[in-house]
């Protein structure tokens, strides 16, 4: 996954909610975990996703929309190349940048998730 740009800061909408895009170039997924503080929305601009929510899988398409309400265990998978927009609250910025950065260390499973605040790993 690369640096999203961010479109719309906390900041820039009073604190209401935080706005950014998502993409990637080759298939990912995500190990099921989640947020105690955030709601996610995301909304496919290109190419296929598979979201995991519980035990109920929703596979889209470009133009479609998922709401992933906060803690409710879920997964995010990327199918192939694609490119997504995801709306969450401001405090979403910050868990999505510790996660970011857990990342290009090279945190995986439980450990990627261990040092986010916010965000937490869900054992299958």
């Amino acid at each position: 996954m690369r640096d999203g740009m961010i479109l719309v800061d906390p900041k820039q909408s009073g604190a209401g909610f935080f706005v950014a895009e998502g993409d990637a170039d080759t298939p990912f997924c995500t190990v099921l975990h989640v947020h105690k503080y955030c709601d996610e929305f995301v909304h496919l601009l290109e190419g296929r996703l598979r979201i995991t929510i519980l035990d109920e899988t929703q596979d889209l398409s470009a133009g479609d929309n998922c709401f992933m309400p906060k803690t409710i265990p879920h997964r995010f998978e990327v199918l192939e190349p694609s490119r997504w927009l995801v709306v969450g609250p401001p405090h979403y910025q910050q868990e999505r940048e510790a996660l970011r950065q857990a990342m290009k260390a090279g945190l995986t499973g439980a450990e990627l998730y261990a040092g986010v605040d916010g965000v937490d790993f869900v054992a299958e």
